[in-house]
């Protein structure tokens, strides 16, 4: 059967009606095929706003970061929930799709022309791409994850969208062909894929504030090693050395002040 993006947010009956045909992709100003002109396979067009959701996704430093516990549980749960074998946040970077977190995958990035979560960065509203068996489907069946390993056969990818872009996708893959995925499933992966985006924007903003406050953590030990040797210096000056506030009234002085005469140098000018 032909491969599928379905709308999200409406009703299972709706889900099941509205599918992104290859016209949609064509009227859209987009190839519905995965050649360039001289037939090699590159995969899918690359999205209009790429700049601009490129930019998005490099500003959130979310690409190559540690595994996430969080994501992880969410991942593990989708695959037990649509009992299916492979799980994986992917984020689409300009030349690979890296894996923020796997469930039951072993690979931790491929390439991006053999990257089906591409396909769901064209439409202008989020969809949801599913492919119920590859072989089958002309975007797909020439693949290297079809044809070679790891032999996708099914996927279900729902975008994930951030701050307004399509970063990547959480999506469920089967080696196996699958005879339907049904809009309840959609609909539920949708749900996920709102889950993760959240996500990743709660934990960016989490890593902003842990790095603003290391950065005043580093300024405030930097100011006060300075006033360590500030203090130093002007306490082993040969001259005497005082230093007035706004008020007029003394806040800094040395040694030498005192072997001068100037007591009580707080009360002085």
């Amino acid at each position: 059967s032909r491969g599928a993006l379905v709308t999200t947010g409406m009703s299972c009956c709706e889900l099941d009606k509205l599918v992104l045909t290859d016209d949609d992709l064509v009227a859209a100003g987009y190839r519905s095929h995965p050649f360039d002109k001289e037939g090699n396979y590159v995969g899918a067009p690359t999205p209009k706003d790429e700049k601009e959701r490129l930019a998005a996704l490099r500003k959130k430093l979310l690409l190559d970061t540690k595994p996430d516990k969080t994501l992880d549980a969410v991942t593990t749960m989708c695959s037990e929930i649509f009992n299916i074998p492979v799980v994986l946040v992917s984020l689409l970077d300009s030349h690979r799709q890296w894996f923020k977190s796997r469930a039951n995958f072993s690979v931790t990035e491929t390439g991006r022309p053999e990257s089906f979560c591409a396909w769901t960065l064209l439409p202008q509203d989020p969809k949801v791409l599913l492919v119920t068996d590859a072989r089958k489907d002309p975007r797909f069946s020439e693949n290297p994850l079809v044809v070679g390993e790891p032999h996708i056969r099914f996927y279900a990818g729902a975008p994930l969208v951030v701050d307004g872009h399509k970063l990547g996708t959480i999506c469920a893959i089967d080696t196996a062909p699958r005879e339907e995925f049904s809009a309840e499933n959609r609909r539920m992966l949708t749900i996920f894929a709102k889950q993760v985006s959240d996500g990743l924007n709660t934990r960016l903003d989490s890593r902003r504030v842990a790095k603003s406050n290391e950065q005043l953590t580093l300024q405030s030990k930097a100011l006060f090693t300075a006033n360590q040797e500030l203090n130093s210096l002007i306490n082993t000056a040969n001259a005497p050395i005082f230093a007035v506030n706004h008020n007029l009234q003394v806040t800094v002085w040395n040694d030498k002040i005192e072997q001068i005469g100037i007591a009580s140098c707080r009360e002085r000018v």
